[in-house]
Formats: structure tokens, sequence, C-alpha cells
């Protein structure tokens, strides 16, 4: 590979990395969102009903929180896919970096979520047992 189109694609996962990381920060702001959502009761400003607060923790909130962990691990396959395939040069290097990246972001992303939802549902529960 000459040293231009290597400097082309480290550009393009560069590129890649950013766009990736920003769908998953604009993903998880979306569910967090919710999450508080759901620990106040208010809806844009207007009380909802429990009910409807278990229904955003299933249906909004866990729905944007797996989004954010399946796009960091489909990120993390891709990157490690592209090590594979770059072998053992600089853009394969810089493939490897940002797989372990976008891995331990899914990892992290996933402990998060399981605290949350342990911490919603206790949430939920308190305010149907008052």
């Amino acid at each position: 590979m000459s040293d231009m189109s290597e400097v082309m694609a480290i550009a393009a996962l560069l590129v890649a990395y950013a766009l990736g990381t920003l769908s998953i920060v604009f993903c998880f702001q979306r569910a967090l969102r919710h999450k508080d959502q759901i620990v106040t009761g208010l809806i844009d400003g207007v009380p909802v009903s429990p009910k409807h607060r278990w229904r955003t923790l299933f249906f909004d909130f866990m729905a944007y929180s797996n989004t954010c962990i399946l796009l960091s691990a489909v990120f993390a396959f891709a990157y490690f896919r592209a090590a594979s395939v770059a072998g053992d040069s600089m853009v394969g290097d810089v493939a490897l970096l940002m797989g372990g990246a976008a891995a331990f972001a899914a990892v992290g992303i996933l402990l998060t979520v399981i605290a949350l939802v342990v911490y919603l549902v206790s949430t939920l529960r308190e305010i149907i047992a008052d």
C-alpha cells in the first residue's frame, strides 16, 4: 500500500469513527432523556401515570439503550474486520485500536444500562407501592 493510500485509509477510518461516536452519543442522550422522564414522571411538563412510565422504560429507554449497545458492537466488529483485512500495517493498527475502543464502549454502555434498568425498576416499584 502506498503512503498516500495508507493516509487516506486512516483518514477514512477516523471519519467513520467520529461519525459512529456521534451517533452513539446522540442515541444515548435520547435514552437518558427518557430515563429522566421515567424518574420525574413528567413528559414535556405533563405528569404521566406509572403505567405510562413503565411503557416509556420498555419501549423508549430500552430501545435507545439497546441501539447504542448494538451500534458499538457492530462498529467494533467492523473495525476488527478491517484490521484483519489490512494486516500488519499502520491502517491495521489504527483499525485495531478503534475496534478495541468500540468494544470497550459496548461493554461500558451495557453495564451502565443494566445499572440504570435496576434503578428505574426499583424507582417504579416504589412509586406503585406508595
